[in-house]
């Protein structure tokens, strides 16, 4: 009798987590994101499956509220360059035989501005492939042909591009290191005064590579530092007005993410902003494999 006893309740202190996984399992398979369930402390099994279920289930929910906050966002910020452009063709249909030079200059702008949004969030999109073969980067070269990309830019704003052309090679995919520069050089020269650099600097830090871009423009503060990863925020609202959305940190964010690398944003020497690099070191020799993060 007493061995049945404890038979039975052994029993039920097995069946009762497992269908407690198993309701909880069936809420979050339903759309509810908050299932979880309760962690036994015995026996070990079951304790490690709840806790991987949990982990499983908090991730989900982190996820899908991110993608819901994100289609939210991108939605809004179409919305805006779409209006614009319906009420300027809108004048020109109600105003045909006055044609108005002003009017389709104004919907090419708008059209513009969201081939600009759409190629950010399909940049955004591909860094979010959580797989993706990678090779060695020759920095140097990168660097060298960024340099010249931007060198025009720089000049007619009057801001000197300082570039170091001397950096040891990266692991990462093909193109996106340059995707990386091209965001943080555009941010740099929109908010460098004229007469003065933004620079990139290249360097070793243990197995790793730090990259450094720099600019003399107003900085961020702490508060502004914490969001400036996030999808369409801004430190300058006015910004907008310049065509930019809020997407190129952002990018940047996911791309040296998505590379196993960090980024950090300081004070620049100038009083600027400095952005941190460290990317992964290249493995001279080895073939070229699928890296997997999550992002």
């Amino acid at each position: 009798m007493i061995v049945l006893l404890v038979s039975v309740l052994l029993a039920r202190s097995f069946t009762r987590p497992l269908a407690e996984l198993g309701a909880s399992a069936a809420r979050l398979g339903d759309g509810d994101l908050s299932a979880r369930v309760s962690v036994p402390d015995d026996p070990p099994e079951l304790h490690g499956l709840a806790r991987s279920f949990n982990a499983t289930a908090a991730r989900i929910e982190t996820l899908v509220l991110a993608q819901q906050a994100f289609v939210a966002d991108a939605s809004h910020q179409l919305r805006t360059p779409l209006t614009a452009l319906s009420l300027r063709l809108e004048n020109l249909e109600e105003e045909s035989s006055a044609f108005h030079v002003e009017d389709l200059q104004g919907a090419r702008t708008e059209v513009r501005r969201l081939a600009r949004l759409v190629d950010g969030l399909l940049t955004l999109a591909r860094a979010e492939d959580a797989t993706a073969p990678t090779t060695d980067i020759d920095v140097a070269a990168v660097l060298a042909g960024r340099r010249d990309a931007w060198e025009a830019a720089a000049s007619e704003r009057g801001v000197v591009l300082d570039v170091a052309l001397e950096a040891p090679d990266v692991r990462s995919v093909p193109g996106r290191l340059e995707q990386i520069l091209d965001n943080l050089l555009s941010n740099a020269l929109d908010v460098a005064p004229a007469g003065t650099a933004v620079t990139v600097t290249a360097g070793r830090a243990g197995a790793a590579v730090r990259l450094e871009i720099c600019d003399a423009g107003p900085g961020m503060i702490p508060e502004q530092r914490a969001r400036a990863f996030d999808r369409f925020w801004r430190a300058e609202p006015s910004r907008r007005d310049r065509g930019g959305f809020g997407l190129g940190l952002a990018i940047v964010g996911r791309l040296v993410a998505a590379d196993g690398g960090s980024v950090e944003l300081t004070d620049a020497p100038q009083g600027g902003l400095s952005v941190v690099l460290l990317l992964p070191g290249a493995r001279a020799g080895v073939p070229l494999d699928p890296v997997v993060v999550s992002v």
